[in-house]
């Protein structure tokens, strides 16, 4: 009877470790590329748009889309890195210019900032860099069959305002929050596929 028992035990054990594994593959998300190649792709018209809270108030820095370029290997990956190039943008009317921005995507939600991040406007002197950071926020992303989308909805970033134009929300930290949408496809010949899984 003992050893009935003892059988029983090990194979509830057995039952209950193997559910659980299955159950944490089936929450692990990644990215399958047809083959190894580069990725191309834009921000929604209207983003990237990162709303700035400082101490002289609250505003927003909105660009008119801009470009995705990265590289896949060929089968599964777990991130992905992303330049995304903004085009113009305006912080209260004016023009300001940013520099490329290097993100490591996670297939289960989570951004990297990989590079430090600087836009300015030289006329009225306010400038504002990121640096390289993992954000706290999580990143949402829709697949499309041969290409996926990644959705940041007020993905915190830590900003520091090194201005000093009377314009500026005031020097020092800032809080910004980041919003766009990226499409991200693979090649340009058919049959090539990015997914997020």
């Amino acid at each position: 009877m003992r050893f009935k028992i003892k059988a029983t035990l090990l194979a509830l054990i057995a039952v209950c470790a193997l559910t659980g594994t299955a159950a944490a593959s089936a929450s692990a998300h990644e990215f399958i590329a047809s083959n190894a190649g580069a990725l191309s792709g834009r921000a929604e018209t209207g983003t990237p748009e990162l709303a700035l809270t400082g101490s002289g108030g609250s505003y927003h820095v909105t660009c008119d889309g801009g470009t995705v370029t990265g590289k896949a290997k060929a089968g599964s990956q777990a991130t992905l890195i992303e330049t995304v190039q903004d085009e113009e943008c305006s912080f209260i009317g004016w023009t300001v210019k940013p520099t490329p921005m290097e993100l490591e995507l996670n297939a289960n939600g989570t951004v990297k900032l990989l590079n430090t991040v600087k836009f300015e406007n030289k006329a009225i002197k306010c400038a504002w860099s990121i640096s390289p950071v993992t954000s706290p926020s999580t990143v949402t992303f829709t697949d499309n069959l041969e290409s996926f989308n990644a959705n940041f909805s007020g993905v915190e970033l830590p900003v520091e305002e090194t201005g000093e134009g009377n314009l500026c929300l005031g020097k020092g930290k800032q809080t910004g929050k980041l919003t766009t949408s990226l499409t991200a496809k693979l090649g340009t010949a058919k049959g090539e596929t990015i997914q997020w899984k």
